[in-house]
């Protein structure tokens, strides 16, 4: 009877801690699952914070430049017109690269031939107007929109490349989200997700340089990069 007691009370037992078990293993579940679908948005936005505070702080020049430029009284800025038109559209294209950035779809290369198209017009009015009426009051108060506009224009070209790996990174947030693959190593899940670029960058060196032990242990997300999903 002592036995049959004791086997009694230690299959209770074996039960309960089954059934912790499962319940800490739903818990888990869960918060892996909610973990998951916040990573991309949080990978997004310290990316797109990084991109753009560089492009910010060229727009705050050109927006004090063109504030200052506005202050011209009494004189005749009719001569100038194309010239003032060609600054405005420098900034419109410079306005269309910014948002370029945040949109996984755009075209960064067509974006940034439009903003060179446009300074290049900007340039012919400005050369016109110099030509035409060298002391023309409006050459002297957009030249620091021109000096500020090709501060940003700098600025926004240097970001193309980073721009474009973020994109990059970006993809791949969403796609090791999509099919649940953790970081292969403690450094990028330490990393995770706050600097999705670290596993990304472990992953991408794993398929350049031993693509088959990616293929053997992550092998849609060797299907991914074969596929040049991170060229896109």
């Amino acid at each position: 009877a002592a036995v049959s007691a004791a086997r009694t009370k230690v299959a209770t037992a074996n039960a309960d801690a089954a059934a912790k078990f499962k319940t800490m293993g739903a818990a888990q579940t869960a918060a892996k699952g909610k973990r998951g679908a916040m990573t991309a948005a949080t990978a997004r936005s310290v990316l797109e914070g990084r991109l753009a505070t560089k492009l910010t702080s060229a727009k705050a020049a050109l927006a004090g430049a063109k504030t200052a430029a506005g202050k011209l009284i009494g004189a005749d800025l009719a001569p100038s017109a194309d010239y003032r038109t060609g600054s405005d559209g420098v900034a419109s294209a410079l306005d269309a690269l910014g948002n370029g950035y945040k949109d996984l779809d755009a075209d960064l290369g067509a974006l940034i031939t439009a903003l060179e198209s446009a300074i290049a017009t900007r340039a012919q009015a400005h050369d016109t107007l110099q030509a035409s009426a060298p002391d023309d009051p409006g050459l002297a108060a957009y030249s620091a929109v021109d000096a500020a506009q090709d501060l940003c224009a700098e600025a926004a070209t240097a970001l193309r490349d980073t721009g474009e790996q973020a994109r990059s990174v970006f993809r791949f947030v969403e796609f090791v989200n999509a099919k649940k693959i953790e970081p292969f190593t403690k450094y990028a899940r330490d990393n995770w997700p706050d600097k999705p670029e670290e596993f990304f960058a472990e992953a991408f060196a794993l398929w350049l340089s031993d693509p088959e032990y990616l293929k053997s242990n992550a092998k849609d997300l060797h299907g991914w990069f074969a596929a040049g999903e991170h060229r896109k």
